[in-house]
């Protein structure tokens, strides 16, 4: 089974985590505390609204992780 293919499903989901949780904290931390469905609204939210942002920066961390930088065949695409 090919690591890479698991992977571009593992890190969209660690990075929205990520962000449910920084959003519960912020909740919290500033008293915004409207009852569960106000809590249970921003989490949902916030993960929708930066979509585009996790997306993308999935695709950066993944490629980090998995590919490596090859200075020959950088030079090859060059020529």
């Amino acid at each position: 089974m090919n690591l890479v293919y698991y992977s571009s499903m593992h890190v969209p989901y660690a990075v929205g985590i990520v962000i449910v949780g920084v959003n519960y904290a912020v909740t919290l931390l500033f008293g915004l505390n409207s009852g569960p469905a106000g809590i249970s609204t921003g989490i949902v939210l916030g993960p929708i609204l930066t979509m585009p942002w996790i997306g993308a920066d999935s695709k950066a961390i993944r490629a980090n992780i998995f590919l490596k930088y090859d200075e020959i065949t950088t030079e090859k695409v060059k020529e």
